[in-house]
């Protein structure tokens, strides 16, 4: 079959190094005397909860990233290719993983990387969606997916120089939450109701016991919250409003409070105005691209 065929797009990322492909559904190329190929997509699955098909997680990124670098590092005078099937899913997820690797590990901006990965294409991306069971409420642009990972990564979110895969994915599939549910209910007749929202409807989603477990022991690992010096009245107290009060403001807030919490931000670096982006902070803020 000539290579013509099979080939429905090539991005070069890396000069004469590192190509990103689209090749019909099904072809997998053999490695030649100058080429290494490889993909990802037997390996790294997305779960969706209902019509959601992406954005891979952190941990995922990390993993291609991770394989990329060892596929440069194995075949220094091979061009490596990674490629991706022509499923339209598939294909904006390959991009999303390409795309962030540029970001990451190339000083790529996010609109040049989305350039080069859609000029001279015939094809147009989707969008990624919410993870709602019907028609998405709202959806998210491989370029908007670009620039969080850019802030992300500028502000030191993620640091894949000191990733804790392992970690991240005990919390992300939740490893030990199924052992104490299984506790509660092993040997029983009977069956638990799940939690639902607070609407007044029918209910937009509901939550099971062993999610909450999930949550309670997320929650606790982080420190959220510490029993051994919880306040129960002050807690009580912003919980408990009386409804009486919904028809007038729940709280106020002198400047001293504002002053406090600027303090403290302040302290903890949560922002320097030696290097503030005010035009960045303003394209978030307002979204005047949009």
């Amino acid at each position: 079959m000539d290579d013509n065929d099979v080939i429905i797009s090539s991005t070069e990322i890396i000069k004469d190094r590192l190509y990103f492909a689209t090749l019909k559904t099904g072809y997998k190329p053999k490695p030649t005397r100058n080429s290494k190929y490889f993909h990802i997509e037997d390996d790294i699955v997305y779960e969706n909860f209902y019509f959601d098909f992406g954005p891979y997680h952190l941990c995922h990124l990390y993993q291609f990233c991770k394989k990329l670098n060892e596929e440069l590092e194995k075949n220094p005078k091979k061009k490596i290719v990674y490629y991706t099937s022509n499923n339209e899913t598939l294909r904006l997820n390959a991009a999303y993983l390409i795309g962030c690797y540029q970001i990451i590990y190339l000083d790529g901006s996010p609109a040049a990387v989305y350039k080069n990965l859609t000029d001279g294409s015939d094809w147009s991306l989707l969008s990624f969606r919410d993870a709602s069971g019907g028609p998405p409420l709202f959806d998210i642009s491989l370029l908007d997916v670009l620039h969080g990972i850019k802030v992300a990564h500028d502000a030191r979110f993620f640091d894949f120089e000191h990733f804790d895969a392992d970690q991240y994915l005990f919390y992300e599939v939740g490893e030990q939450k199924p052992v104490v549910c299984k506790n509660l209910t092993d040997g029983s007749d009977w069956s638990l109701l799940s939690f639902r929202d607070a609407s007044g409807g029918p209910p937009l989603f509901d939550i099971s016991l062993l999610d909450v477990l999930h949550g309670m022991k997320v929650a606790h690992d982080a420190r959220f919250f510490d029993f051994e010096h919880f306040d129960a009245d002050q807690y009580l107290f912003y919980e408990g409003i009386s409804q009486g009060f919904l028809l007038t403001p729940l709280f106020d807030i002198s400047l001293l409070d504002v002053l406090h919490g600027m303090k403290v931000a302040h302290d903890a670096r949560f922002f320097d105005f030696e290097h503030f982006d005010a035009d960045q902070y303003l394209f978030y803020e307002v979204r005047e691209d949009d």
